[in-house]
């Protein structure tokens, strides 16, 4: 999972440990098989959890309405993942295992917070168009987040 960005005033760009089991996860898949996109969107959490064989499990599975393969996928947590600093391209943010299915586009809804260079938190941040603006009360200045993709 990649994301590339232009932060100004913000150090980072993360999903909060404490509340990464509560995270949305909303993915744009195509069916690996016949190469169909999926008409909705794949939306789950970390909660969500779909017994495979053997003890195994995924996070959520798309049926193809074409072909009628089932795919699923999984994200992966890590201590190193969820944190994105502005830098040059596209960098890896976390880690998913795609069995059947190619992800498309992944957006990551209102659960990403960011530190602005002051330490100011900001919380649960809204992407509008691929930006976020706010106000750093700290250091009274404008923090932004442009040109974000994943």
């Amino acid at each position: 999972l990649r994301m590339n960005g232009v932060l100004y005033n913000i150090d980072e760009l993360y999903i909060d440990r404490k509340e990464i089991d509560d995270f949305v996860w909303n993915f744009t898949v195509q069916c690996n098989s016949c190469n169909e996109v999926a008409l909705k969107p794949l939306i789950f959490t970390f909660h969500d959890k779909i017994e495979l064989l053997k003890g195994a499990f995924t996070h959520a599975q798309y049926k193809c309405k074409f072909c009628s393969r089932t795919s699923d996928l999984l994200v992966i947590d890590s201590e190193k993942s969820w944190r994105f600093r502005d830098g040059n391209g596209m960098q890896k943010f976390g880690e998913i295992e795609c069995r059947g299915l190619i992800p498309l586009k992944w957006e990551p809804g209102n659960g990403l917070s960011a530190k602005g260079i002051s330490g100011f938190q900001f919380n649960e941040i809204e992407f509008e168009n691929n930006e976020f603006y706010a106000y750093d009360e700290k250091e009274n200045h404008d923090v932004s987040i442009t040109e974000f993709e994943t």
